[in-house]
């Protein structure tokens, strides 16, 4: 009863932990673009940005604010008045206390405002719109560096599964050696040097096999922290270069890197247009209506005073001095532009370089890779006639671990050409679909 109860709660957990499944590089992107916290967090950034540009848009429209409000004057303060003014017989510098307005005043108004000609305002929408570019440009900047991380881990993924394959292979032909050794030694035909080194070679393969799979446990591990996830993934493609062959560089927009510094060099340039706006005036329009209901009673406007009021104004404001802190700001802002000028160049021909030296690389993996593919092929049908061989007694276990040391050491130069081709053709990749 307590053994199926445990298995009951394995089963459970297990199944609360999903699983992601992925079959091509595309799949990770697609899941990238919707769960990298990275790629959110720019899209987010990027949401920011297009709203500040909504709202410098929107100051450039009129300021309408409308008001009301209510007044009790608890208590009236008194005014002296002379006394002459109502009675011109009252001796001189006599004064008489009146009590002037109404106990509750209710009042309501419009205000207006608009600059009409302001620079700055202007301005800081084509800073914003800059701003909203730069944003864009970042993100794309953003996905670019994260599908690389992605690829990256990706293939080494595919890559150490195959070289499980390989080390499995390797493994299980080292049993057979040190078996068939081992049945030499006790027949006396082999020394035990020779079955030593059998056994050395078996070593050697589980060592190799256990390092690799705590290897790609860690890089499942990174693969998952790079997703931002907990559940379990599996990756069903296989490694091939079939069909791989990008033989040509068909970018139809620029580096995503050039894209940012043109960005960045569009906005500091909307920066200094709006810097030297600083010494232009600017002109704004004031209106206001305002309505007040004066009356001795509260709520009561059966016997209420009418008192409208309003007023129009023009402002023109002339900054004339200001310390030469706008043209020291001014200075700055084109001091910067140059600046971000000669960071573009440099990046323009930094990528241009990356992108022909990229194309060149992945043509020479690519061949390099097709002869190490050969020479494999050829190694391991040499390997099968030495086995054969070493099975018939015409060649010595010393001289059948020599040839298949020579097997191992093609395969690792094949298992590195392959490494070298893949990354070079992710790269290659991603620069196309960016």
């Amino acid at each position: 009863m307590k053994a199926f109860i445990i298995a009951i709660i394995l089963l459970t957990g297990s199944s609360v932990r999903g699983q992601i499944q992925f079959s091509s590089l595309e799949d990770v992107f697609r899941y990238a673009d919707s769960h990298s916290i990275a790629i959110q967090s720019a899209h987010i950034q990027e949401q920011i940005f297009l709203s500040q540009e909504r709202e410098a848009r929107q100051a450039l429209l009129p300021g309408i604010n409308g008001s009301a409000g209510m007044t009790n004057n608890i208590t009236l303060q008194p005014t002296l008045v002379p006394a002459q003014l109502f009675n011109p017989s009252a001796p001189e510098a006599t004064y008489e206390e009146f009590t002037f307005g109404k106990k509750y005043l209710y009042n309501s108004g419009v205000q207006v405002n608009w600059d009409v000609l302001n620079f700055q305002k202007w301005f800081a929408v084509r800073t914003a719109s800059a701003q909203t570019g730069f944003g864009k440009a970042n993100t794309d900047q953003i996905r670019f560096d994260t599908y690389q991380a992605l690829a990256g881990t990706y293939y080494s993924i595919l890559l150490s599964e195959q070289y499980r394959e390989i080390y499995q292979y390797h493994l299980e032909t080292s049993r057979d050696i040190l078996s068939h050794a081992e049945e030499k030694y006790l027949a006396g035909i082999i020394s035990i040097e020779a079955r030593n080194q059998a056994r050395i070679q078996l070593l050697k393969a589980e060592n190799e096999l256990r390092d690799l799979e705590t290897s790609l446990q860690q890089l499942y591990t990174q693969f998952q922290s790079q997703l931002g996830v907990d559940e379990d993934i599996l990756i069903t493609e296989a490694i091939t270069t079939s069909g791989d062959a990008l033989t040509t560089l068909n970018a139809t927009s620029p580096h995503p890197e050039v894209a940012v510094q043109e960005a960045q060099l569009d906005l500091m340039q909307a920066q200094l247009k709006q810097a030297k706006y600083l010494l232009y005036p600017s002109i704004s329009i004031g209106y206001q209506y305002n309505y007040t209901w004066a009356t001795d009673q509260f709520l009561d406007f059966s016997n209420v005073n009418n008192l409208p009021q309003q007023s129009l104004g023009v402002k023109l404001n002339i900054p004339i001095f200001n310390g030469g802190a706008s043209k020291g700001k001014i200075a700055r802002a084109g001091l910067s532009v140059i600046q971000q000028e000669h960071l573009l160049e440099n990046t323009i021909q930094a990528t241009r370089r990356e992108d022909e030296m990229l194309q060149r690389q992945y043509i020479r993996a690519l061949a390099a890779l097709q002869e190490k593919q050969e020479i494999l092929d050829l190694q391991m049908e040499n390997d099968q006639h030495s086995e054969n061989k070493y099975q018939s007694g015409l060649i010595s276990l010393d001289e059948r671990l020599d040839k298949y040391q020579d097997l191992l050491t093609v395969q690792n130069q094949y298992l590195q050409s392959l490494s070298d081709y893949y990354v070079n053709y992710y790269q290659l990749y991603i620069r196309q679909i960016q």
